[in-house]
Protein backbone atom coordinates (compact mmCIF):
# COMPACT_ATOMS: atom_id res chain seq x y z
CA UNK A 1 0.00 0.00 0.00
CA UNK A 2 0.99 3.30 -0.80
CA UNK A 3 0.40 6.41 0.84
CA UNK A 4 -1.88 7.77 -1.82
CA UNK A 5 -3.85 4.41 -1.54
CA UNK A 6 -4.16 4.71 2.25
CA UNK A 7 -5.32 8.58 1.60
CA UNK A 8 -7.88 7.25 -1.15
CA UNK A 9 -9.05 4.62 1.03
CA UNK A 10 -9.37 7.14 3.62
CA UNK A 11 -12.21 9.77 2.00
CA UNK A 12 -13.61 6.70 0.95
CA UNK A 13 -13.86 5.51 4.46
CA UNK A 14 -14.89 8.69 4.95
CA UNK A 15 -18.07 8.51 3.04
CA UNK A 16 -18.67 4.84 4.49
CA UNK A 17 -18.39 6.45 8.14
CA UNK A 18 -21.02 9.11 7.12
CA UNK A 19 -23.52 6.50 5.50
CA UNK A 20 -23.55 4.80 8.84
CA UNK A 21 -23.30 6.88 11.16
CA UNK A 22 -25.50 9.88 9.66
CA UNK A 23 -23.92 13.43 8.01
CA UNK A 24 -23.97 16.66 10.14
CA UNK A 25 -23.07 19.92 10.61
CA UNK A 26 -21.62 22.70 12.96
CA UNK A 27 -19.49 19.82 14.84
CA UNK A 28 -16.82 17.14 14.05
CA UNK A 29 -19.20 14.64 16.28
CA UNK A 30 -22.78 15.82 16.70
CA UNK A 31 -24.61 14.59 19.58
CA UNK A 32 -26.85 12.19 18.02
CA UNK A 33 -22.92 10.43 16.99
CA UNK A 34 -23.17 11.89 13.40
CA UNK A 35 -20.54 13.66 11.86
CA UNK A 36 -19.67 16.53 9.59
CA UNK A 37 -17.16 15.90 6.87
CA UNK A 38 -13.88 16.47 8.51
CA UNK A 39 -15.17 14.77 11.33
CA UNK A 40 -15.75 11.25 8.97
CA UNK A 41 -12.21 11.68 7.72
CA UNK A 42 -11.06 11.80 11.49
CA UNK A 43 -12.63 8.48 11.81
CA UNK A 44 -11.22 6.89 8.59
CA UNK A 45 -7.77 8.33 9.55
CA UNK A 46 -8.35 7.06 12.99
CA UNK A 47 -7.30 10.15 14.65
CA UNK A 48 -9.56 11.55 17.79
CA UNK A 49 -13.06 12.92 17.14
CA UNK A 50 -11.86 17.06 17.38
CA UNK A 51 -8.64 16.73 15.91
CA UNK A 52 -8.03 19.42 13.26
CA UNK A 53 -6.48 17.41 9.75
CA UNK A 54 -3.88 20.55 8.29
CA UNK A 55 -4.93 21.89 4.98
CA UNK A 56 -1.58 20.15 3.96
CA UNK A 57 -2.54 16.91 4.70
CA UNK A 58 -3.09 15.05 1.22
CA UNK A 59 -6.86 13.88 1.85
CA UNK A 60 -7.53 17.73 2.77
CA UNK A 61 -6.67 18.76 -0.30
CA UNK A 62 -8.01 16.46 -2.29
CA UNK A 63 -11.68 17.33 -0.72
CA UNK A 64 -10.68 21.52 -1.23
CA UNK A 65 -9.83 21.02 -5.08
CA UNK A 66 -13.11 19.38 -5.24
CA UNK A 67 -15.40 21.70 -3.77
CA UNK A 68 -13.11 24.50 -5.46
CA UNK A 69 -13.83 22.75 -8.78
CA UNK A 70 -17.39 21.60 -8.25
CA UNK A 71 -18.89 24.71 -5.93
CA UNK A 72 -16.63 28.03 -7.56
CA UNK A 73 -19.79 30.03 -6.09
CA UNK A 74 -18.37 29.35 -2.91
CA UNK A 75 -15.09 30.82 -4.26
CA UNK A 76 -15.04 33.53 -1.09
CA UNK A 77 -13.85 30.66 1.09
CA UNK A 78 -10.75 29.76 -0.95
CA UNK A 79 -7.33 31.59 -1.72
CA UNK A 80 -5.09 29.93 -4.00
CA UNK A 81 -1.48 28.89 -2.38
CA UNK A 82 1.14 26.72 -4.51
CA UNK A 83 -0.83 25.13 -6.74
CA UNK A 84 -3.78 23.65 -4.40
CA UNK A 85 -6.80 25.83 -2.47
CA UNK A 86 -6.52 26.52 1.19
CA UNK A 87 -10.38 26.00 1.63
CA UNK A 88 -12.57 25.91 4.87
CA UNK A 89 -13.88 22.50 4.01
CA UNK A 90 -15.86 23.67 7.42
CA UNK A 91 -17.35 26.08 5.78
CA UNK A 92 -18.94 24.54 2.98
CA UNK A 93 -19.75 21.45 4.86
CA UNK A 94 -21.46 23.60 7.28
CA UNK A 95 -23.28 26.18 4.82
CA UNK A 96 -26.94 26.40 4.80
CA UNK A 97 -27.40 25.14 1.28
CA UNK A 98 -24.91 22.31 1.34
CA UNK A 99 -26.60 18.94 1.31
CA UNK A 100 -25.37 15.48 1.91
CA UNK A 101 -25.66 14.91 -2.08
CA UNK A 102 -22.79 17.95 -2.04
CA UNK A 103 -21.21 16.24 -0.20
CA UNK A 104 -20.98 12.23 -1.45
CA UNK A 105 -20.12 13.98 -4.91
CA UNK A 106 -17.16 15.67 -3.32
CA UNK A 107 -15.77 12.29 -1.52
CA UNK A 108 -16.47 10.58 -4.25
CA UNK A 109 -14.56 12.81 -6.64
CA UNK A 110 -11.79 13.69 -4.41
CA UNK A 111 -11.63 9.63 -3.67
CA UNK A 112 -10.89 9.33 -7.35
CA UNK A 113 -8.57 12.23 -7.81
CA UNK A 114 -6.64 10.47 -5.01
CA UNK A 115 -6.15 7.80 -7.31
CA UNK A 116 -5.00 9.31 -10.36
CA UNK A 117 -2.54 11.16 -8.83
CA UNK A 118 0.68 10.22 -10.02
Amino acid sequence: NTTRDTEMNAVAKALEALRSSGWSKGRYVAPDGSHCMLGALNVALGLPDEYVLGTSHPAHTAIANVVAEQYPDLTCFYRQVDNSWDLSVATFNDDPDTTFDDIKLVLEKAAIALDEVV
